[in-house]
C-alpha cells in the first residue's frame, strides 16, 4: 500500500513539472518567433520596414519614407510619413511632409535666435530623425548645407542639417500658389496642439500655421506659411506651441 502510494504521490510532481516547464517556454518566448516593439532611437530598424523604388519619382508626386504617429491611435502602429516631391537634381529629391506632423515651438525661450540654435532645428535631427526612420531610411537622407539669414536678411552661419524647414524663399520658389503652400495637419498634430483654422481647407480639412526657418521682422520672431498659404515675412513669436512642423529633406532616389 505504502509503494503505491508512494508510486502516485511521484507521478503527480512528474506531471506538476511538465506543466510548469511548458507554461515557462510559452510565455519567455523560447517557443516561438521574437516579437520585437519600436522603443524609439536605435530600435526602429527592428520593425518591419516598406522599400519603395523611388527612381521613376517626378516633382509633384507624393511618395512614401518613414513612419510617424498620425491618427492618435498608437494601438495600431505608427503611420507611413506622405512626402510631396518639390525638386530633383540628378538622384537625389528634395521632400517635404504633406501634411503638418507635429505642434512644437521654434525655440523654448522667446529670446533672440538663429535657426542653428533653435529647439526645433535640435527636436528634428534628433528625436524626430530618430522616432520617424529605421538606419536603412535613414541611410537614404542626405546631410544638406542649409543657408540662414539674421532678421536684416544677412547671411550667417551655414549648418549641416538631414532635416529642415523651408526657408521664406524656397517657400516662395517651390510653390507656385498659396493653395499649393496650404497644408493640413494630421490628427496627432491636432490634438497635441496644432491651431487648425476652419476658413481655409486643405484635402477638406482645416489648415495651419507651418514654420519656415528664416527669421520673422525680429530675431525673436520666426517666419512661417499661414492657413491661407500666404509666407509671412513678419512671422511668430519663437515660443508659440500651436504653429506646425513640415519637415524638409534631401534623400537619394537613384
Amino acid at each position: 500500500m505504502k509503494n503505491k502510494m508512494l508510486k502516485t504521490f511521484v507521478a503527480v510532481i512528474l506531471s506538476l513539472s511538465f506543466v510548469l516547464s511548458f507554461a515557462a517556454c510559452s510565455f519567455d518566448g523560447s517557443s516561438g518567433d521574437s516579437v520585437k516593439e519600436d522603443l524609439g532611437a536605435g530600435t526602429s530598424e527592428e520593425i518591419p520596414v516598406k522599400v519603395y523604388d523611388y527612381s521613376d519619382s517626378k516633382v509633384g508626386d507624393y511618395i512614401k519614407l518613414g513612419l510617424y504617429e498620425q491618427d492618435d491611435n498608437v494601438s495600431n502602429g505608427k503611420e507611413e510619413i506622405e512626402w510631396l516631391v518639390l525638386d530633383i537634381q540628378g538622384d537625389k529629391a528634395l521632400i517635404i511632409s504633406k501634411y503638418a506632423l507635429d505642434s512644437q515651438s521654434y525655440h523654448k525661450e522667446f529670446i533672440e535666435v538663429t535657426w542653428e540654435t533653435s529647439t526645433l532645428r535640435h527636436w528634428l535631427n534628433n528625436d524626430f530623425l530618430n522616432s520617424a526612420f529605421s538606419n536603412s531610411e535613414q541611410g537614404r537622407i542626405v546631410a544638406t548645407t542649409v543657408t540662414n539669414t539674421n532678421s536684416n536678411n544677412e547671411s550667417i552661419n551655414d549648418t549641416q542639417d538631414r532635416i529642415f524647414l523651408l526657408s521664406k524663399y524656397e517657400a516662395s520658389q517651390y510653390f507656385s500658389s498659396d493653395e499649393e503652400r496650404k497644408c493640413a495637419p494630421t490628427i496627432f498634430a491636432a490634438n497635441h496642439g496644432v491651431r487648425q483654422y476652419e476658413n481655409y481647407t486643405a484635402d477638406g480639412e482645416g489648415c495651419c500655421y507651418w514654420w519656415l526657418r528664416s527669421p520673422g521682422i525680429y530675431n525673436s520672431w520666426a517666419a512661417g506659411v499661414g492657413s491661407s498659404g500666404i509666407v509671412g515675412y513678419r512671422g511668430n513669436n519663437v515660443k508659440l506651441g500651436y504653429n506646425a512642423v513640415r519637415p524638409a529633406m534631401w534623400i537619394t532616389i537613384g
